[in-house]
Parts: structure tokens; C-alpha cells; sequence
């Protein structure tokens, strides 16, 4: 009777160490159970080789399962691949973004001035045509004429002026809301797309904006032009006609007249200058009414000009000191937009971010373990190949040649015999 081989039971514990197909797995447990102890020594040879076909079939799998299992630990993802995948990819595209919306608000305030600088010329132009409607007021004075606007046409333009800076100031907090939503708006929707959180930023209604200081301050346009009385007129059209007749008749009429009439007498010669004065008195006394509209005339002309320059200068001082203010209300909304944003922005990514790294900390301690364990599952493949190739089937191998030198024995002896 051939002694048991010990090694044989590494089949008990095979199916306990390593998952076999099912097919093997019977195999396996009904030689394992087989009593070594009841074989005959004619049974030997084939249990022999039932165990060493076992023992390979069982190595192979192992080597299978180790290739299948070492392909799939190299196709896991790096951990720190997955962490950058999970973490870092979006929080620097969030960044980007965040970094966008405040470039674009820090533009918007240059976008601003124009806008304001364009409004201006806008309401400047339409300053000219209320202005080249003037209307004025005359007023005698003891010195002449004082022109002054028209107490309607003036209580019509301040009207106007007020309606203009009203209307202006209470457009420009809905506009800016309206427009600086816009512009920051698909910047939040791709942090809330990154985000995959719900991100609703609602900036705030400005307060209307205050009108320049001063424009309550009522100003007195008066332009004072001075006429002459229709008797200093008549004088100084008398004075210039007679200098001019007085020349013409100092070289030509008298030394003419003097010589015809150098025995005349004297009264004859005073009537002769005194008809050639009476003339000039008529047509004085003619041109200076004339005169005098001409330059009443010419002084309301003059008067309306200077009331247009000293009205246009005062109202666009008034818009001037509204520009500045309208470009430092819109750039102060745009730096409170910004804080409003940011205040509902940045809390929502921290939070995403958080739980981010807590859902990848956990995939990523899973990876880990499932790392460990596969390469867990193919040492525990290798020791079993290990001993099923260096024990086993060594001592399987080492009785099937003590079995073939058995056989050679007896026939030996038989055929001596």
C-alpha cells in the first residue's frame, strides 16, 4: 500500500482561498474528499493523473486570474489623477470664471463713463435747441434798455432742466441693475453648471441717484444795453452832418459866396449860411429815429446772444457737475454688485467644495481599497500557484515516477521469472 500524499490537501482549502468555476470546484472537492487510503495500487495511476490534470487546470486559472486582476489594478484610476478630475479641474475653472466677472465689473465702470459722457452730449444738444427758443423781456431804464428772459419762457426752461436731471437720475438705477445682471450673468451660469447647485445672485436696486447741489438757486439774467434819448441822438447826427457840411462849406461855399457877394451885407450873408443849416437840421431830426432803432436793434441782438452763452454756460455747469457724479454713482454700484455677488457666490463654492472633497475623500479611500484589495487577491493567487507548482505538483510528479518505476520492477521480475 503507496502512503498518502499530504500535499493533496492543499485541494481541501483551494476552494476556500481562491474562487474556481464552478466545474473546477467540483472537481476539485470530489478529489479532495477521495480517502487516499482505499486506493488500490491498480487506482494509483489514474488518481495520479486526475491530480496533476486538477493541479493544472487550477494553475492556470490562477495565472489567468492574476492577469485579469493586475490589468484591472493598472486601469483603476490614480488617486491623484481622480482627486485633480474631482477637485482641481473644476475649482480652477470656477476661479477662471469668478476672475472674469470681477474683470468685467472693473470694465464696466469705464463702460460706465462713456455711457455717461454719451447721455451728456446727448442732453447738450437738446440744451441748444431749448436754449435757441429764448424769448426775452424788455425793460427801460434811466441808462437805456435791460433785456432779461421771458418770466415763462425762464419757469419753462428750469422745468425742462429739472425734468431732464430728474428723468436722467431715475433711469440710471434700473439701468444699471438691469445691465450689470446681464453682464455678469453667464459667468454665474457657468459656476452653477460646474457647480451642479442651484446659484441665483439677485444685485441690489440702487438707491436713486442725488441731483447736483445748487440747482435750486434761482439766477438773474439781465444784459443792459444803453440807448440814446432820441434828442442825443438828433444831437449827434446834427454835430457829424454839420462838421461834414461846415468842411465843405469852409472850402468851397464861402470863399465862392464871399467873392460875389463881398458888398453884401451882413444879414444877406447870415441868411445865406442859415439856409444852408436848415438842411441839416432836417435831415438830422429824420435819422435819428432811425438811429435810435438801429441801435436799440443791434443792442437786443447782442443782449439775446450774451442771455444764450450766460444760460447755455450756467446749465452745462450744472450738467458737468452731474457727469462726474452719474460716473462715480455708477462705478460705486458697480464695486456694491461686485460685494453682492460675490457674497452669494464664494459661500455656495466653499460649500460645493466641501462636500466635493468629502465625496472624493470616500472615492478615494474606496480606490485605495479596492487597490489593496486586488493586489491582496493576486498574492493570495500567486501563494496558492506557488505551492500548487512547488508542492503538489512536485509530489504528484515524484509519484507518478515512483508509480513508472514500480511498473518497470515487476514486469522485470516477471519476465526473469
Amino acid at each position: 500500500m503507496l502512503p498518502p500524499i499530504a500535499s493533496l490537501s492543499l485541494f481541501r482549502d483551494l476552494p476556500l482561498k481562491v474562487q474556481l468555476p464552478p466545474d473546477l470546484e467540483r472537481q476539485v472537492k470530489a478529489l479532495a474528499e477521495r480517502p487516499q487510503a482505499t486506493l488500490s495500487p491498480t487506482d494509483w495511476p489514474a488518481y495520479i493523473d486526475e491530480a496533476v490534470a486538477l493541479t493544472t487546470r487550477c494553475v492556470d486559472h490562477c495565472e489567468s486570474e492574476m492577469s485579469r486582476l493586475t490589468e484591472q489594478r493598472f486601469s483603476m484610476p490614480d488617486p491623484n489623477a481622480l482627486k485633480q478630475r474631482l477637485i482641481g479641474d473644476p475649482r480652477r475653472q470656477v476661479d477662471q470664471l469668478l476672475q472674469g466677472l470681477k474683470q468685467k465689473l472693473a470694465n464696466e465702470k469705464q463702460e460706465w463713463a462713456r455711457r455717461v459722457a454719451k447721455q451728456m452730449s446727448d442732453v447738450a444738444t437738446t440744451l441748444d435747441q431749448q436754449i435757441d427758443s429764448l424769448v426775452m423781456s424788455r425793460h427801460d431804464e434811466e441808462e437805456g434798455l435791460a433785456f432779461t428772459p421771458d418770466a415763462k419762457w425762464l419757469r419753462d426752461f428750469e422745468g425742462w432742466k429739472v425734468a431732464v436731471f430728474d428723468k436722467w437720475a431715475s433711469h440710471l438705477a434700473p439701468l444699471l441693475q438691469s445691465k450689470t445682471t446681464q453682464l455678469i450673468q453667464p459667468e454665474i451660469d457657468g459656476i452653477r453648471e460646474i457647480l451642479d447647485e442651484p446659484l441665483v445672485v439677485a444685485l441690489p436696486t440702487p438707491s436713486p441717484m442725488p441731483l447736483p447741489m445748487g440747482r435750486d438757486q434761482a439766477k438773474e439774467y439781465v444784459e443792459k444795453v444803453p440807448t440814446p434819448t432820441a434828442f442825443e441822438a438828433f444831437f449827434e447826427l446834427f454835430k457829424g452832418n454839420l462838421a461834414t457840411v461846415s468842411m465843405i462849406a469852409g472850402m468851397v461855399i464861402i470863399p465862392v459866396v464871399s467873392d460875389l457877394m463881398s458888398a453884401a451885407a451882413a444879414h444877406i450873408k447870415a441868411m445865406i449860411m442859415g439856409v444852408i443849416v436848415a438842411p441839416i437840421l432836417g435831415f438830422a431830426a429824420l435819422q435819428a429815429k432811425g438811429m435810435r432803432r438801429k441801435i436799440i436793434t443791434t443792442g437786443e441782438e447782442k443782449a439775446r446772444q450774451n442771455l444764450r452763452k450766460a444760460i447755455a454756460t450756467e446749465a452745462k455747469a450744472e450738467l458737468d457737475r452731474f457727469k462726474p457724479d452719474a460716473e462715480r454713482y455708477s462705478a460705486a454700484y458697480c464695486n456694491t454688485a461686485q460685494s453682492a455677488a460675490l457674497a452669494v457666490i464664494e459661500p455656495t463654492i466653499a460649500r460645493s467644495f466641501d462636500r466635493r472633497e468629502q465625496r472624493a475623500a470616500a472615492d478615494l479611500a474606496k480606490a485605495h481599497m479596492s487597490g489593496e484589495r486586488l493586489q491582496e487577491l493576486t498574492g493570495t493567487l500567486r501563494q496558492v500557484k506557488t505551492q500548487l507548482t512547488g508542492q503538489l505538483l512536485v509530489d504528484l510528479k515524484r509519484r507518478q515516477l515512483e508509480l513508472v518505476s514500480g511498473a518497470q520492477g515487476t514486469q522485470a521480475m516477471a519476465a526473469k521469472a
